[in-house]
């Protein structure tokens, strides 16, 4: 079965840098749309204590692609028309790690995450 007209698949997603006081660990979450009924939502801390919140952001954005492209995936497969994912973000300094395609020693330790969202 396929819809007529395709929706519209968005994500949001946040981090809360060092949120816990007791190990400095940050809080990532996210919620995906289709349409404007939300089909996948999750919150959890970070498996490790992250030296920024722009560092936060970025490993917070990087789960989410995932979580969104298994989304996509599983659309495709039970036939639902859905239009390109967007995924919005509240930080400028991760937006413009994401559009920014030089490396450098600054964002050497994130460039798994920086080349899976690119």
């Amino acid at each position: 079965m396929t819809f007529a007209s395709p929706f519209p698949l968005q994500a949001f997603y946040e981090a809360y840098w060092a949120m816990d006081p007791n190990d400095c660990r940050s809080t990532s979450g996210a919620e995906i749309l289709l349409g404007s009924n939300f089909i996948s939502w999750w919150s959890k801390k970070q498996a490790v204590v992250i030296r920024s919140s722009a560092d936060a952001e970025y490993c917070s954005l990087a789960q989410t692609t995932s979580e969104i492209l298994w989304v996509q995936t599983l659309l495709n497969e039970l036939g639902i028309s859905h239009c390109a994912p967007r995924i919005y973000c509240d930080n400028q300094s991760a937006i413009a790690l994401a559009h920014n395609h030089v490396l450098h020693a600054q964002t050497k330790h994130m460039k798994i995450d920086l080349f899976f969202v690119r």
